[in-house]
């Protein structure tokens, strides 16, 4: 089922207001060099230059909408694995709100039904090892399942 979404509301400046940096401002812009997918670039911002970037690609899964995350070049974000990282998300025009799968949540449940979904841990985090197929019946079938996301972190849209 591909339901890869184009969401113009995501693209802009955008600040997590509980950061105390005023610059610490996140730029999506459309980038669309994927083929098959509408696709975006991420410019996060760090404490070092250069900034770091990811390719963002926005998919429904049921009622839900995710956010999917990869790094690009070896500027890797996300330990020093390659990998996608899925965000629950919920967008709006002046805001974006960014949901991360709990890991130990997402470890427990893992080890309960290995059947669902496969897992490894790699230093503090969680990578799926299934087929993209698998992964989606499993975040469609965790979208509101209590306690498997945790606090979100929330972007408002900066001028």
């Amino acid at each position: 089922d591909r339901a890869w979404v184009a969401d113009s509301s995501v693209v802009g400046r955008w600040r997590d207001p509980s950061d105390t940096n005023a610059k610490a401002i996140v730029v999506v812009t459309r980038e669309d060099t994927i083929s098959t997918a509408p696709s975006y670039l991420v410019t996060w911002p760090t404490d070092s230059d250069p900034p770091m970037h990811d390719r963002l690609i926005l998919t429904r899964i049921g009622d839900g909408w995710f956010a999917d995350f990869y790094p690009l070049k070896s500027e890797m974000r996300w330990n020093t694995v390659p990998v996608h990282a899925f965000f629950k998300t919920d967008r709006a025009q002046q805001r974006l709100v960014l949901r991360w799968m709990d890991p130990g949540w997402l470890l427990k449940y893992a080890a309960a039904h290995p059947k669902q979904i496969s897992t490894i841990k790699l230093g503090d985090w969680v990578i799926f090892t299934d087929s993209t197929v698998k992964v989606r019946r499993f975040l469609l079938a965790t979208l509101n399942v209590k306690g498997a996301y945790d606090d979100s972190t929330v972007y408002v849209r900066v001028p």
